[in-house]
């Protein structure tokens, strides 16, 4: 990598005395032995940079600035009201404002993203086998002793449901403040 204005001035001089990328290389590891030596393309690049704008330095890349606009705000906040639960990301793609922009934007809303509570779904046959289940775990653990729960495995899963799987980590929901919503799922649909 050419790193100082030394070695690009160089490079200019060697190539345009011999026109020869392959000279240019040689005769800069010798000149700067602790330097990397330039590629074809890097001492290409300088070239093409001093003949176009007659300068050695390296081309600055011009960033436009990303500025939240009123008229941005508006669309980020219109967006939201019609979908609260679009991720960054789409919200991005679909107001063609870039992630960054549209997360200033949500903070100036002052907007937080609130995880949704999944709960089991609870039919009304359901409180009766719940109540079974829970006298006959009593049962069970009084005849087998305490230690019988050492085999038990509890664990908070993911399901695939074919009505249509919600990851819990990834779905959020845009507000102001926490609405505490609930989203009831059936448990083995």
């Amino acid at each position: 990598m050419v790193r100082c204005a030394e070695e690009r001035a160089f490079i200019v001089e060697q190539y345009f005395r011999s026109l020869s990328y392959k000279s240019v290389r040689e005769t800069f590891r010798t000149k700067f032995p602790n330097s990397g030596v330039p590629s074809k393309s890097v001492i290409k690049a300088i070239i093409d940079r001093f003949r176009s704008n007659f300068t050695l330095e390296p081309a600055k890349k011009i960033r436009p600035p990303k500025k939240l606009t009123p008229e941005k705000l508006q669309v980020i906040s219109e967006t939201l009201t019609d979908k609260p639960s679009t991720s960054v990301r789409k919200l991005a793609v679909q107001t063609n404002i870039p992630k960054s922009t549209v997360h200033r934007g949500l903070k100036q809303l002052k907007l937080h993203p609130y995880r949704v509570t999944l709960v089991q779904e609870l039919k009304p046959p359901d409180f009766g086998k719940r109540l079974h289940y829970c006298k006959w775990l009593r049962h069970f653990v009084r005849t087998h002793g305490i230690e019988i729960m050492n085999n038990f495995f509890f664990s908070d899963e993911a399901w695939f449901h074919r009505t249509g799987y919600i990851n819990a980590r990834m779905y959020r929901f845009w507000s102001s403040e926490n609405p505490h919503r609930y989203e009831e799922s059936s448990l083995h649909p």
